[in-house]
């Protein structure tokens, strides 16, 4: 769920209505353990990757099984320069 997110974030934008909408399932998903109960199903989750993504990842996230698209927010600007530093 976190990467769902975190790609949505990156594609829509951190105040956009499904990805704080995602951001309270993961909430209540943290509490699964002692509430007992699941705010998401993975078919509902599956529609998030499906309907809002297209079923694809920003590059920074290097998902190998789904298209990629190159990022242009400040998410993806901030990764990509980690990896370059990490790398030298």
């Amino acid at each position: 769920m976190s990467n769902l997110h975190l790609a949505l974030a990156d594609l829509l934008s951190t105040d956009h209505p499904d990805v704080l909408n995602l951001a309270g399932l993961i909430s209540q998903e943290l509490d699964a353990p002692k509430t007992g109960k699941h705010p998401i199903t993975n078919e509902e989750l599956n529609s998030y990757r499906v309907d809002l993504l297209k079923e694809r990842y920003p590059d920074f996230m290097m998902k190998e099984r789904y298209k990629s698209y190159p990022s242009k927010k400040i998410i993806g600007k901030n990764k990509k320069n980690l990896f370059y530093y990490i790398e030298y």
